[in-house]
């Protein structure tokens, strides 16, 4: 066989064969190199993602301490006052206190002048004695002129009796009369003067009461002031401590939430990267695989391809054999397990 035939139909194909295996360790790589750069970008994506997120969260609980900032404010400076006044001894004190009017003064019950016994005077001057006296010595008179002796000493005596027993008579009732008319005058007396006194004493009464209640009216205003103010102040706090207690659960909220994206986002991340290196990994096996089968074919063929008939050893036996006809030697004899030992080169060099 001419060595041109023997070795360009295994030179054709082995070079088919790394054209081949070359193309498709190209395309092996190509394909791992896009699914590297769709992992790559999909981690960069997934990062994208959660920068953006993480951005979004924290403006978000931002925002919210804005919002909560004037709250939070107003709490502080209620909370110092409220400190101020139990400091203070529970804030300004009622600077009033309440001053009584002068203790109620009025003059002494002053009665008549003692009681004066009627006197002989006063008896003789009395109307009732000079009509019973009148009458008592008229009828003497009558009864010793009708017996023919008015002025005898009988009649003087008589007229004398009469005088001393009326008055006698008359004296106790002109002292019961003026006893009387004391009597009546002192309660008189003694009645207007406890009027006046109550009519005074109720007046003074009546203007305490109106201070004093007027006092109190201002004292429990003072308080209530005090106590309204108190409460908007507690409440101010309380608006305060709302605030904080919002801020808080924001910002457990947004922990929570910074822990589920960064957590969620390395792991996506971390399966990107593995996707990406799993198929440059695999995109290099591949390559190597199309160059081993290449390699492994150009062998074959030079060892034993069927291509040349029924020889055995392909091309490199005809290359042997035709080497020892021309030079009259022994020709190659392929041995059944592959090795090339088994050859003689006695007809001469190549």
């Amino acid at each position: 066989m001419p060595l041109a035939a023997a070795i360009i139909p295994s030179a054709i194909s082995g070079v088919a064969s790394l054209f081949g295996a070359k193309k498709a360790s190209d395309s092996a790589t190509q394909a791992a190199k896009l699914q590297s750069d769709a992992a790559n970008r999909a981690a960069d994506l997934q990062k994208q993602a959660a920068d953006d997120s993480l951005a979004f969260s924290k403006q978000q609980y931002s925002d919210q301490v804005a919002r909560q900032q004037p709250w939070l404010q107003s709490g502080q400076d209620a909370l110092a006052k409220l400190q101020s006044y139990i400091d203070n001894g529970g804030g300004p004190q009622y600077g009033k206190s309440f001053t009584a009017p002068a203790d109620f003064q009025f003059d002494k019950f002053t009665g008549p002048a003692d009681f004066q016994a009627p006197n002989g005077v006063t008896l003789a001057n009395d109307p009732g004695y000079q009509f019973r006296l009148a009458e008592a010595q008229k009828g003497i008179l009558r009864g010793a002129a009708a017996g023919g002796g008015a002025f005898t000493g009988g009649t003087l005596r008589k007229l004398g009796d009469i005088s001393q027993n009326v008055a006698s008579d008359e004296y106790s009732k002109v002292f019961d009369r003026a006893a009387q008319t004391y009597a009546s005058n002192f309660q008189k007396n003694l009645a207007g003067y406890n009027t006046n006194y109550n009519t005074a004493k109720g007046a003074y009464d009546t203007n305490f009461g109106k201070d004093l209640q007027s006092y109190q009216t201002d004292f429990n205003r003072f308080n209530t002031e005090q106590g309204n103010a108190f409460n908007r102040l507690s409440a101010l706090a309380g608006g305060g401590q709302t605030a904080i207690n919002n801020l808080g659960a924001e910002g457990a909220g947004l922990a929570s939430n910074v822990t589920g994206v960064l957590n969620n986002s390395a792991a996506n991340i971390g399966n990107y990267l593995t996707q990406g290196a799993n198929a440059q990994s695999a995109g290099k096996i591949a390559s190597g695989n199309a160059y081993q089968n290449a390699f492994g074919g150009i062998a074959a063929n030079l060892l034993g391809g069927s291509q040349y008939g029924s020889q055995p050893g392909g091309a490199f036996a005809a290359l042997m054999n035709l080497r020892g006809n021309r030079n009259g030697g022994v020709g190659y004899s392929a041995p059944s397990n592959g090795y090339y030992n088994n050859y003689s080169d006695e007809g001469g060099n190549l």
